[in-house]
């Protein structure tokens, strides 16, 4: 592989009092559509095009390039090998690289959260349409599921659990995250703020048939 076929790209990441968040979708952060999403963590082969990304520790990408920080990345456009820190992770996002986790539905979107602080929560919503993979990609956080008819679920997940898939149309409340946690999650839509309801009442309202279905144009 030459250097050539290897450039660093800036991944978009959000930042507040709840942590810090970083996504990736065709026209962000990459020119391909998701279709397959790895976790590495130990020295490892990737045909075709994709991304890496160091979630935890460092990454070094075609013997070449090293990334230190879950806002940077490589884009690969013909294979390349990776060798990862000890304790660290990687993320690899591939356009035309089979295999991976399994995903049930047609990928659009991955995602990452990280560096949310004792006491704080993600998630507090709901999506329309969109359904979710979530995972721990290292350390450990509790994901509560809850459908609106009165069944709340929560789940401690590691990296040892393996994925959860969400739907749409289920209420979703990441919490008590580890120091040392990251939360993976593979979207089937791109980023759209119409898909987010935020307002938990009105969530069993609709759920309840109390008030009509939302729209998503």
């Amino acid at each position: 592989m030459t250097m050539m076929s290897l450039n660093r790209i800036h991944i978009p990441v959000v930042s507040d009092s709840r942590g810090s968040l970083a996504f990736i979708e065709q026209g962000g952060a990459v020119p391909f559509v998701p279709s397959s999403v790895w976790l590495a963590s130990v020295p490892s082969r990737f045909d075709g095009c994709g991304a890496v990304v160091a979630l935890r520790g460092s990454v070094t990408v075609g013997g070449s390039l090293t990334i230190g920080d879950p806002s940077e990345g490589v884009l690969f456009s013909d294979g390349c090998d990776i060798v990862v820190s000890s304790g660290g992770v990687a993320l690899v996002v591939g356009a035309d690289v089979s295999g991976g986790i399994g995903v049930p539905f047609a990928m659009k979107r991955v995602y990452y959260i990280w560096n949310v602080p004792s006491g704080r929560s993600r998630g507090d919503h709901v999506h329309l349409r969109q359904r979710s993979l979530l995972m721990a990609a290292s350390g450990s956080f509790d994901l509560t599921t809850d459908d609106g008819s009165g069944s709340r679920l929560t789940r401690r997940l590691d990296v040892s659990s393996g994925a959860v898939a969400v739907d749409a149309s289920q209420w979703r409340v990441i919490e008590r995250c580890s120091a040392d946690a990251v939360v993976l999650a593979v979207a089937s839509t791109p980023y759209d703020p119409t898909d987010y309801l935020y307002d938990y009442e009105q969530f069993i309202e609709v759920q309840r048939g109390a008030v009509a279905p939302l729209s998503v144009s």
